[in-house]
């Protein structure tokens, strides 16, 4: 069956942006779900799949294949430089099929963990995703919109240009993966064989040979995150390297339009003896993710802790008993971006630990450079605005730890950037009680050994180069 919208057809033809036929074989014509499916063949690598303008409902994920460019009919239209939607009637849109609400009935009920999968050097040109957080089955309970996945040797090159990708809603997680996200970037295993993918002799996930790595483009995109979280990239195998690089793009509707990790270790309960159960653990070292942001609008829903970066360089997983991560690095640049409508603009730590049961963190490292970046924060109820809350180490909320580790550092440094005037900016425990860090870092009844937060220069060039952070930076904490 064809399902696509006739007057967009009709639109695209007379706007001169609809697809021409073509004798070509590296070029794949869509123009209905079925074709749409079958197009995902990998013996389409390397090839141009076109879909014209219309909707496009799958009932299960399309794994998009190697080097296969995805380009749909949209023609974004922007303001101000910045990308805010396609002209009517000319998107090409793919929508999780939802039991007759806005797909046919025929088409049935997406089921499945995401939308697409990217392959190496696969592409998304023109494309909408859209996902109904209200009627599609697929966004009641799991997925994310697109994935993104490289373990052991694995390398993962990807872009989006001029798309709008909408995220189901959530935050949540399905089967212990995160679920929710728009664009889900992850190394490693995800739902590990507990009797196949456990080194023998020991309760350790077995780290596949090589480290995988993943590149991410986005350019001239809007990101719609439905009240969720946009953008995820995280690291659960050790040595891998993911990065990120965002351009001229808009991630809106947002808790946290951007929520960076650098590695995560885990932990899994094996039973298949009920009577012994046993723990297996992953432990991830040396992961290290780069975030490149250029002139970007991330724009929050206003929410009690919403965050326009929320940032972790390495730490335990919420499931008990995760151990520790170590030597892992994340690092963001943000050049002339804006973040904007948020209770926190920049929310962020080093060494990360999330449960009483979860093990101790060390070395990990968080970069934070900010050159021409403007926040603008917002109070809420719960808790008032906050342009900067730096937590070198976080601990749970509903209990005490003695300490998250030692060693792990954030190094922060800003110019040409602005805040939001007076706010309840955070850089270390500052009142007597520590009442605002516990609130934010955590329940720590010590600090451990050797964190810290240290800001590139001096006080007076601080005030010079940068305005209305209030309060600014201590003066102590300032370091070349």
């Amino acid at each position: 069956m064809r399902y696509r919208y006739s007057l967009a057809t009709a639109i695209v033809f007379i706007t001169g942006t609809a697809f021409a036929g073509s004798d070509d074989p590296q070029i794949v014509a869509v123009t209905s779900t079925e074709e749409l499916v079958a197009s995902m063949n990998p013996a389409n690598a390397g090839k141009t799949i076109q879909v014209e303008a219309g909707t496009y409902c799958p009932a299960a994920p399309l794994h998009v294949p190697p080097r296969a460019q995805i380009v749909g009919s949209g023609v974004m239209e922007y303001e101000a430089g910045l990308p805010v939607g396609f002209r009517e009637g000319t998107a090409a849109i793919i929508r999780p099929a939802d039991g007759g609400v806005h797909c046919p009935a025929e088409l049935g009920a997406f089921v499945g963990d995401a939308v697409l999968h990217m392959s190496d050097e696969s592409s998304l040109r023109g494309i909408a995703v859209d996902v109904d957080l209200q009627a599609s089955s697929f966004s009641a309970f799991q997925g994310n919109t697109v994935m993104i996945q490289a373990k052991g040797s694995e390398v993962k090159r990807v872009r989006f240009i001029e798309c709008d990708i909408q995220g189901r809603g959530g935050p949540g997680a399905f089967n212990g993966v995160p679920a929710g996200r728009n664009i889900f970037m992850v190394t490693g295993i995800l739902r590990p064989n507990l009797q196949t993918d456990v080194a023998p002799g020991t309760n350790l996930l077995a780290d596949p040979p090589g480290d995988p790595t993943i590149h991410t483009a986005i350019a001239r995109s809007l990101i719609r995150a439905n009240n969720s979280l946009g953008l995820f990239p995280i690291q659960y195998e050790a040595r891998g390297h993911v990065t990120l690089t965002i351009q001229k793009s808009v991630l809106t509707e947002a808790s946290i339009p951007l929520d960076g990790v650098g590695g995560i270790s885990r932990a899994f309960v094996d039973n298949s003896m009920p009577s012994a159960p046993k723990t297996i653990v992953s432990v991830v070292e040396g992961a290290h993710t780069e975030i490149i942001s250029i002139g970007n609008l991330y724009e929050g829903n206003g929410s009690v802790g919403s965050a326009g970066f929320y940032l972790t360089a390495g730490g335990t997983a919420p499931a008990p008993n995760s151990p520790g991560s170590n030597e892992n690095t994340l690092t963001v640049r943000s050049v002339h971006d804006r973040i904007e409508n948020v209770n926190t603009g920049i929310n962020a730590r080093s060494g990360f630990r999330r449960t009483a049961t979860g093990g101790k963190s060390f070395g990990n490292t968080l970069e934070v450079d900010l050159i021409g970046t403007t926040l603008s924060t917002v109070d809420t109820a719960a808790r008032g605005a906050m342009d900067l809350a730096f937590c070198p180490t976080q601990a749970p909320f509903n209990a005490d730890v003695d300490s998250v580790g030692g060693g792990n550092w954030i190094y922060f440094s800003a110019v040409k950037s602005s805040g939001s005037g007076e706010t309840e900016n955070l850089y270390e425990r500052t009142d007597e009680n520590g009442e605002l860090f516990a609130a934010v870092c955590g329940r720590q009844t010590t600090l451990g050994d050797n964190n810290g937060l240290e800001v590139f220069g001096n006080l007076p060039l601080w005030e010079r180069l940068n305005q209305n952070f209030e309060p600014p930076p201590p003066e102590h904490l300032f370091g070349f």
